[in-house]
């Protein structure tokens, strides 16, 4: 019983381990955003090529959660198509820039929507997992979501006013990814304190 129950406990803690990564990112998303706000003169074409590097890596840092806790975290399945999904368009940024930084408000729009989702699918794993207040990620996803919705419902025109648009928008989704990744670590604590105390 005790034996099976620390494999239980090894399992889930494993699945939590890399709670880093999404920090990282999240510091990224924020920096980008930060950059885009104090050069809202910046070209479509620089701006399209940074939110590509750090939408890539975004996708990296979920993939390698995924592939770790694979068969562990519920919902690992999803997290992995979206690390594959943003890996793509990390790459379609950065590759076709000239393409999309005519669009570059709907990829924003269309992303906080993808991300969004994800935050409401994770704060109900971070539920199950025993997580504490999972209700704040939960929060950040339903507000990206919102937020998505008047990005895409109001297009704007002009290079300053796109990249204070993709600036707060990066800056709050790097904020959402932290809040997570701050939960996260409280599960992987929490299971390493089970594991010492059995």
């Amino acid at each position: 019983m005790k034996t099976t129950l620390m494999e239980r406990l090894e399992k889930s803690s494993k699945a939590v381990k890399y709670w880093w990564l999404l920090l990282v990112a999240g510091i990224l998303f924020a920096l980008a955003g930060l950059v885009a706000v104090a050069f809202p003169d910046i070209t479509y074409l620089t701006l399209s090529l940074i939110l590509g590097v750090v939408i890539f890596c975004a996708g990296v840092s979920r993939i390698v959660i995924a592939a770790s806790s694979s068969g562990m975290m519920p919902g690992w399945g999803w997290m992995l198509t979206g690390g594959i999904l943003e890996v793509l368009l990390g790459i379609l940024l950065c590759i076709y820039p000239g393409l999309t930084a005519g669009m570059l408000y709907l990829f924003v729009g269309f992303y906080l929507m993808f991300t969004g989702c994800a935050m409401i699918a994770s704060s109900i794993d971070l539920q199950r997992l025993g997580g504490s207040q999972w209700g704040w990620v939960l929060a950040s996803g339903i507000i990206s979501i919102l937020f998505s919705f008047m990005v895409v419902a109001n297009p704007v025109s002009g290079s300053f006013a796109v990249s204070y648009l993709v600036g707060f928008s990066f800056v709050f989704a790097g904020i959402s990814f932290m809040t997570f990744s701050f939960k996260w670590r409280n599960v992987h604590k929490h299971f390493q304190h089970l594991k010492d105390n059995l």
